[in-house]
């Protein structure tokens, strides 16, 4: 929800949603919007790969740090496009986990994200789709396509800061 609230708070968009298959998700959500006074986000339960949206209904679509967690990406590509306007924008963040580092225990973080990918790979998702993504847009048939890749780290910060955020994912 941390998202949909900057940009209703930056953009003030005609309309907005926030999609989610996880109703505590949208429940935090709803409750972060809550307390920084923003309103006008429609906060929807569903399924991402089957969206009850219309089609070519936005402007700017969004999806971060999902595509990795369905064992289909390309059915939830295939959705953000058919909703999205012509000439709109698809914005997808993604993980290469495998590139999270983190102080003071960075072995056993590292060994922990290697854990997790084997045990993702048991149920077909991909944990470390973030490099893969590319040839899943192109197949897509996009054809103005950018990357970016930028190392994840509290290697420059406060410890502690980034054992809050991972504390509040919790």
């Amino acid at each position: 929800g941390d998202f949909a609230v900057l940009v209703q708070k930056e953009f003030q968009p005609s309309r907005i949603v926030a999609l989610d298959h996880s109703r505590s998700s949208l429940a935090y959500a709803r409750n972060v919007a809550a307390e920084f006074d923003i309103k006008g986000i429609e906060y929807t339960y569903g399924d991402a790969s089957e969206m009850l949206l219309e089609e070519n209904q936005f402007d700017l679509v969004t999806c971060r740090h999902s595509l990795q967690v369905f064992n289909k990406p390309e059915l939830i590509l295939r959705e953000l496009f058919r909703i999205c306007k012509p000439g709109g924008r698809v914005y997808i963040t993604n993980e290469k986990n495998s590139h999270c580092l983190g102080e003071p225990r960075a072995d056993s973080i590292q060994w922990t994200y290697n854990e997790v990918a084997k045990l993702w790979a048991h149920f077909q998702m991909d944990i470390e789709l973030g490099p893969k993504s590319k040839r899943y847009l192109i197949e897509a048939g996009l054809e103005d396509i950018r990357v970016e890749s930028f190392m994840v780290t509290n290697h420059d910060g406060d410890p502690q800061d980034f054992a809050d955020v991972i504390a509040a994912w919790e």
